[in-house]
Parts: structure tokens; sequence; C-alpha cells
């Protein structure tokens, strides 16, 4: 399977970044050719949009929807966890990053040099709304493995509502924490992509409720969550300007959660994936790769020069230099270092 948004091995210089067709769902859709059959990946099944998923179209079974009572564990070297708000507010944003899932994948493992890399899902609404299916954590997967654990995942559509600005990120963050060993990673990257504030204490019911855990006392405060997960792992939150809100809540929470070095805004749901890619990319010293990729990915189409700009912008923050750091990779035999030096040192 080829085409810009198809499951491709990496193994070229180009691999992950040709284009075929326009930068729209329709020319996403038509890189699969004909033949397969669409799979919903996790949202309306008429809009039209899904990815076509030759590959698992035939071994997906009645959809059962996951929740946050699993312990999991990552055995790769490299993980990536993104944490996908699936309100209402929303839209398309989630949608973005499924259609583009493949060329994510694939590109990144040419920037970590490595195919030991996890990815793992979680989607999530408001705990203390209506929402149906507030926790919603896949599991670790590889390459098209992936596609399956997309399409158990279920939109609500729901949320606090527009009073609150607020859905259960600390909840998430302190699933990661209590619940997630990434022990044996050498770099984990967590991204939070969402258009709200979390809120500021964890409910001890809903840990019970949704985690089936009993509380830590400890970690009551979501600041003191978000600082003990940002001790394992690179914590972002890609916060999204889905213009639902005339004086948003979620910029100025999350930077005091994460730090302003950690935070993202970003205005275009077609921009979140170059987003994600760019941040890993610069924390293992590909910033020049990514910039040449992205470039041939938008050099020639509409607005393509503009989308560049854009997407440099957002990360122009992260490119100055957080307080995240780089973890080196595995030394020729093969052993992963622990040490750990600054982007300042650079």
């Amino acid at each position: 399977m080829s085409g810009a948004f198809g499951w491709a091995r990496a193994n070229s210089a180009d691999a992950g970044t040709r284009v075929h067709g326009p930068d729209n769902f329709a020319g996403a859709k038509g890189a699969y050719g004909g033949g397969a059959k669409r799979v919903d990946i996790g949202f309306d099944s008429n809009d039209g949009r899904s990815r076509k998923i030759d590959a698992f179209a035939n071994k997906l079974g009645p959809k059962t929807i996951p929740n946050g009572k699993s312990t999991l564990s990552s055995t790769a070297a490299n993980v990536v966890m993104v944490v996908l708000d699936v309100t209402g507010s929303m839209q398309e944003w989630p949608q973005e990053i499924f259609r583009r899932l493949p060329l994510l994948y694939t590109d990144l493992v040419r920037y970590l040099g490595s195919d030991d890399l996890e990815v793992l899902f979680i989607a999530h609404g408001d705990a203390s709304g209506s929402d149906r299916y507030p926790v919603q954590v896949g599991r670790f997967a590889r390459g098209a493995e992936l596609d399956a654990v997309l399409a158990s995942l279920e939109r609500e559509g729901g949320g606090s509502g527009r009073e609150s600005q607020r859905e259960s990120q600390e909840l998430i963050a302190y699933y990661m924490v209590e619940r997630i060993d990434t022990t044996s990673a050498q770099n984990v990257f967590v991204f939070f992509v969402t258009d709200e504030a979390g809120y500021d204490t964890v409910t001890a019911s809903q840990v019970d409720q949704l985690l089936g855990v009993p509380m830590n006392h400890e970690l009551i405060r979501t600041a003191d969550v978000f600082a003990k997960l940002s001790i394992t792992a690179d914590v972002y939150a890609v916060v999204c300007d889905t213009k639902s809100y005339d004086s948003p809540l979620a910029p100025t929470w999350w930077k005091k959660m994460l730090g302003s070095e950690q935070v993202l805004l970003l205005d275009d749901a077609r921009r979140i994936v170059d987003v994600l890619l760019g941040v890993m990319a610069g924390k293992v010293g590909k910033d020049h790769e990514f910039d040449q990729d992205l470039t041939r990915r938008q050099v020639g189409m509409p607005h393509g020069y503009a989308n560049i700009a854009n997407v440099h912008k957002t990360l122009a923050i992260v490119r100055r230099g957080g307080k995240t750091r780089l973890l080196l990779p595995p030394d020729v035999s093969g052993s992963h270092s622990k040490k750990t030096r600054s982007l300042l040192d650079d």
C-alpha cells in the first residue's frame, strides 16, 4: 500500500513524505486505490472521511469500546502517547491525526533511526459530565496494528459545555502515572491534544469508578500529577484553536501545569501531525530533516508556504529550548544509556 497516507516502510530517504494527490480527505482516500473496504476510524461512519484500510477491514469484529481499567506496559525503546479530546468542540482535529497516522509513524521511525516504536492512543471527554465513555485507553501498538486500535475509539460529542471549558485531562494524566509502565523506554513523548483545560484536582470517586484503583492521596493536586509524569516523559499540550471560545481558558491552564515551553498553540487542524513530528524530530536532533520533509510535502500545494510558516510558528517555543531532555540513542553494543543531556548543551 502506498501513497501519502498509506502504510509504507520507512526505508529510504523520502519514505513517508511522498504526496500523491491533494492535501485533503479525497486525496487521502484516493491513495488507497480501489477494492478496499472503508473502516470507520472511531468516528461518524457516514462522514466520508475515514481512511480506507484493506489490511484490517476483514479482521475487525464487533466494536468493543475500551475503558481505563487496565494496566499497560511497553517494552519499546521509543514510546509515543497521544491523548485526544474527542468532545464536540474538537470537531475534525482527532480525525486529522487518524488519517495521517501512517505518515506520523513512518517519518518518526526515520527520525529515531529505529523501528522499536510503540504508540498509545487515549481518547477522553469529561468524567464530571454526561459523557458515556469519558476514558478510552487503547493499547500499545506498532505500525498498521494501530488502525485496529483507532477503530475501537468512540467520539463523544458532549463534554462539559462552554461555561466550564474543562475536560478530564487530570484523570488521564493520573492514569498514565499510576497505570502505565514505560520503564523500558529510552524516549517517552506524551501529547495532550485539546481545546480545553482540565480540573485542578483529581476526583477520588472518578479514579475508583473509571480507573478501578484506589486513590493515591499524594496525587490529588493536578499540578503534582503532571510534575510526576514529567519525570519520566516529555509532556506537551497542543492547544487547538477551535474557535469555540471567545476567551479560552486552556492556554493559561496548560502553561501553569507544564510550563510555557511545553505548550504549543495551533489554529489549523490539518497541521497537527506536522507539529507532533516537528517536536519529536527536534528532540532527536533532526530539525533540518523535518524541515526538508515539511517543505517537500507542502511546496506546490495550495497555501503551502503559509502552512510551513504556521508549523514553524507553533514549533518556535520548543525550538528555543524547553525544559525537556534528549535521551541518548542506544550505543553500539545495543544497550540503552539512561544518561541525559540538555538540549542547550548542543
